[in-house]
């Protein structure tokens, strides 16, 4: 009796890891946005409320628009290296999945919320006060 090979999925457009990595959104499925809004309100709350929460503000106060880096730095009030510890902390909370897209142009990272998440962050901001 002949063992089945598995045939390795393909990556998706647009995917980081090629699709070889186990984590990968490829693999997985993707979420979507009804995964990402699902997904939200745990790592919101169990977060550092000092800088994972107005972060996501800034992000959410700026709905649909490509924020730069050092404006969310300033935001949170780190410098862009302890801001780089804070946002990889809360990337793996939310398990590869955040809450908004993340693009490297112009020797610069900029980072957009859909405005379907940022409704959801003012909300659970909102109830948090």
């Amino acid at each position: 009796m002949e063992a089945q090979r598995a045939v390795p999925r393909r990556p998706e457009p647009g995917c980081r890891s090629g699709g070889g990595c186990s984590r990968c959104p490829c693999r997985r499925g993707r979420a979507g946005e009804a995964g990402r809004i699902g997904s939200l309100e745990q790592p919101v709350r169990a977060s550092n409320p000092d800088y994972w929460r107005p972060f996501l503000e800034e992000l959410a106060d700026n709905a649909g628009e490509w924020v730069e880096w050092t404006v969310l730095c300033n935001a949170v009030g780190l410098t862009p290296r302890q801001a780089s510890g804070m946002l990889g902390a809360a990337e793996r909370r939310c398990k590869q999945l955040p809450p908004y897209e993340k693009a490297w142009e112009e020797n610069q990272y900029w980072f957009r919320m859909p405005n379907e998440v940022a409704a959801v962050v003012k909300e659970l901001a909102g109830k948090n006060e």
